[in-house]
């Protein structure tokens, strides 16, 4: 994925120092519209002019970009087949793709002594609230020091959820009503996600979508 992105990134850096004909053409083109294009190209002429010379590179970048794309819908389809032997229900949960639930369990397989409760599933995915106050202020904050790679994954699910869970969307409207800001609601959120992770990795029940209790959303206000 690294590498794709990587081919996207050189193709745009290219195109800034390329001649003129070539950034109006695909000046306004999508990454994978532009690939697509880039691709089709008959690059023609004498291989020391700067227009050929360009559009050759370019081409063999969008093939190369080709074969990275592909070789990953084939890994997606191998995780899946993974996913769904071991942990039927996780890919159930609002915002959990392949890429996520394969970290998540990459992460519990590392550490299944760890993972026994919600509490130290939280803290093994860095969302385990700690004391952060000073004077006055009376609050708590997200532990960080821990699995980043499942920390992550755990953020890329609340933020998919922000967007189109209306459970979350309806929590985080309250949250704001409540005066807390977007950033705390959203920690709240990472700190609550787990426990509908946990449960799935953990057993076969259906999956549910827990609403947070005041109990678990105050200490990260």
């Amino acid at each position: 994925m690294r590498a794709r992105v990587a081919v996207v990134a050189q193709v745009r850096a290219i195109l800034v120092t390329a001649p003129e004909t070539l950034r109006a053409r695909y000046r306004t083109a999508t990454s994978p519209a532009l690939m697509a294009a880039l691709e089709k190209t008959r690059p023609s002429g004498v291989p020391s002019d700067p227009l050929t010379s360009t559009a050759t590179v370019l081409k063999r970048l969008a093939i190369r970009y080709r074969h990275l794309h592909q070789e990953l819908a084939l890994i997606d389809a191998e995780l899946d087949a993974i996913l769904t032997l071991h942990a039927p229900m996780l890919r159930d949960l609002a915002g959990v793709g392949t890429d996520v639930a394969s970290q998540l369990l990459v992460t519990v397989g590392d550490n299944t002594e760890r993972v026994t409760t919600e509490a130290k599933f939280a803290a093994l995915v860095g969302v385990a609230p700690i004391p952060a106050s000073s004077g006055k202020t009376n609050r708590h904050r997200l532990n960080r020091a821990r699995d980043r790679l499942a920390n992550k994954a755990i953020h890329r699910v609340v933020l998919v959820r922000m967007r189109y869970d209306s459970q979350t969307r309806t929590y985080l409207a309250r949250r704001r009503q409540e005066g807390k800001a977007l950033r705390k609601s959203c920690a709240a959120s990472n700190a609550t996600s787990p426990r509908t992770s946990t449960a799935n990795l953990s057993t076969r029940r259906p999956p549910q979508m827990v609403e947070t209790s005041e109990e678990h959303a105050q200490p990260n206000g």
